[in-house]
């Protein structure tokens, strides 16, 4: 949370000027230089020369270069073009209404856009260091199939690559850095793919989709922007994939946006990892988020129209959507933007999680009924937020088992005292006139519970073999598992495993395993016995015997038919 102040900060000086560019028309500098559409280099003195349909710098450039022919390559050969740094200094390079121009190898900087093409098509810019620009390092306005590759893009005041009305664009293997934003998509900008680039220390969001849809967000490391890494803002099916995010203010943050697809995202060390920034409908929580994405190592389970199931010990992240009878018990959900997400869900019980850490720690929209208590919900920016009021929901189990812990709550109430050395206090914790804690508790919920172990196999019988599965569930994320096999030392192992070459005979086996807390739990103890001459295979040696002995008669056999005839015929 320690970097929020600043980012705060910056969003309130830029936010006016970022959300989105209206169109600016080409500016042209004083001593333009032209390619004209008819191919010529105007003035014929510019430092550019001319084989064929490539344009080969000789020297730097100190003023904008307006590209009004396709089907060319510009090679910069290393030099730059730079631009005066003022207010109003025009493009680097301006492509309006062009296409199939590659523009590669040249050191932009100093211009109010770097690049700036508008209604162009099927270009390629690539390998350029693109510098230090009012506005945008590259900006593509209602144009299409362009690619943007291999470029360094760093320290334009407002964005690295900006599409606005622009589609089918790819953007790959660029460093993308100290920017406003990174990349920045809005205004119905559709299937473009951004994959493989780095993404580093921008000041505001890594990557922003705003009101785009269908594009492609894949394989990029997303790292130590000021904001979001990714943002999602009204922006529907699209897909995001495989990218690493990591030490940004929020890893992803998906607003108002449904539909959308994110897998194989590992999001670790940002101050919030991942989560909802808001909603208005229910379609707004539909999102297909599966249990490839990671927060801190942990899987995120993002779950709808689910009902009547546990949510898994080793969660990172949990958001509940339209499901019923859900259990969520013994987690630790921490630096997230919700540490819990309830949509349209009922009749549900959290009980004895820790919410810890989050820019909101339960955050319940439309969900009525659930059963919250002994949570210790501690240090979040906000603990509860409910986004729709009257629906109710319990938030203890009565007296004398208590409510919940609340790390804020003598700020709140700093007049309250304990019941009657009951580790309750005397005031409620209140939420909304339909969400109050009647009966918090004094000081955070300590684990004394040891966990419960049930053996799966094996099982009290014989087995025929002298490897068997060792399988067995436990009620609790674990510290440490181990087991004792005939009275032996423990064996440390990490789960489920094989107990290989048993001896035939009686054995026995106990399971023992450590909660979070150090807590020790003990399984029943099992029996079971191994028989490997019970099944012992029929000797080889025999059925090679049988088999050459029928060879032998069936030979022979053939042999005295075929003598009878013959001697039935001499005759």
């Amino acid at each position: 949370m320690k970097r929020f102040t600043l980012r705060l900060i910056l969003l309130l000086v830029l936010c006016s000027v970022l959300v989105s560019h209206p169109r600016i028309n080409m500016a042209k500098a004083s001593g333009t230089i032209y390619i004209r559409a008819d191919g010529l280099v105007d003035p014929p003195t510019a430092p550019i020369r001319r084989d064929g349909d490539t344009y080969a710098f000789i020297d730097n450039v100190h003023e904008s270069i307006v590209v009004a022919r396709s089907n060319i390559v510009i090679d910069g050969v290393g030099y730059a073009v730079e631009g005066d740094g003022g207010p109003e200094s025009g493009s680097g390079f301006s492509l309006y209404n062009i296409s199939n121009v590659i523009i590669k190898n040249t050191n932009i900087k100093g211009f109010t856009f770097g690049f700036h093409l508008e209604l162009a098509s099927n270009n390629t810019i690539s390998g350029n260091n693109i510098t230090a620009n009012n506005l945008d390092g590259i900006r593509l306005y209602h144009s299409s199939n362009n690619a943007i590759s291999g470029n360094n893009i760093t320290k334009n005041n407002f964005d690295g690559i900006y599409l606005g009305s622009s589609s089918n664009n790819a953007i790959s293997g660029n460093n993308i850095t100290k920017n406003g934003y990174g990349v920045r998509i809005i205004d119905f900008s559709n299937y473009n793919a951004v994959s493989g680039n780095n993404i580093t220390a921008n000041n505001l969001v890594g990557i922003y989709l705003g009101s785009s849809s269908n594009n492609a967000i894949s394989g990029n490391n997303i790292t130590a922007n000021n904001l979001d890494g990714i943002r999602l803002y009204h922006s529907s099916n699209n897909a995001v994939s495989g990218n690493n995010i990591t030490k940004n203010g929020y890893g992803i943050r998906v607003f108002y946006s449904s539909s959308n697809i994110l897998t194989g995202n590992c999001m670790a060390d940002n101050d919030c990892n991942f989560g909802i920034g808001d909603g208005l409908t229910l379609s707004d929580f539909a999102n297909d988020v599966d249990v490839s994405n990671t927060v801190d190592g942990n899987p995120v389970y993002y779950w709808i129209n689910r009902q009547d199931v546990a949510v898994p010990f080793d969660a990172g992240y949990v958001a509940l959507v339209n499901c019923t009878r859900i259990t969520i018990k013994n987690l630790n959900l921490t630096n997230n933007v919700q540490g819990l997400l309830l949509a349209s869900t009922i009749n549900s019980t959290i009980v004895e999680n820790s919410v810890t850490d989050s820019c909101c720690g339960i955050y319940l929209y439309e969900s009525s009924n659930n059963r919250f208590y002994h949570n210790n919900v501690i240090g979040n920016i906000q603990q509860v937020y409910v986004k729709t009021s009257g629906y109710a929901n319990f938030w203890d189990d009565g007296y004398p088992s208590g409510g919940n812990y609340w790390s804020d709550y003598k700020d709140r109430y700093p007049d309250a005292a304990e019941i009657d050395q009951s580790g309750i206090w005397n005031t409620q914790y209140f939420i909304d006139p339909d969400n109050v804690d009647n009966y918090p508790l004094t000081s955070p919920q300590s684990d004394t519970t040891p966990p419960t172990l049930s053996i799966l196999s094996p099982e009290n019988k014989t087995y025929a073999a002298s490897d068997v599965p060792l399988n067995f569930t436990l009620s609790e994320p674990t510290s440490w598992i181990g087991y004792s096999l005939d009275g032996q030392a423990n064996v440390t192992v990490g789960g489920n495993t094989t107990l290989s070459g048993l001896s035939d005979g009686s054995h026995t086996l106990t399971v023992y395993a450590k909660d979070m807390a150090g807590n020790a739990g003990t399984s029943e103890r099992v029996c079971f016995s191994i028989d490997t001459q019970e099944a012992e295979p029929f000797p080889a040696w025999i059925v090679v015997a049988i088999v050459a002995t029928t060879g032998v008669g069936v030979a022979l056999l053939v042999y005295f038919v075929k003598v009878k005839k013959t001697t039935g015929k001499v005759k």
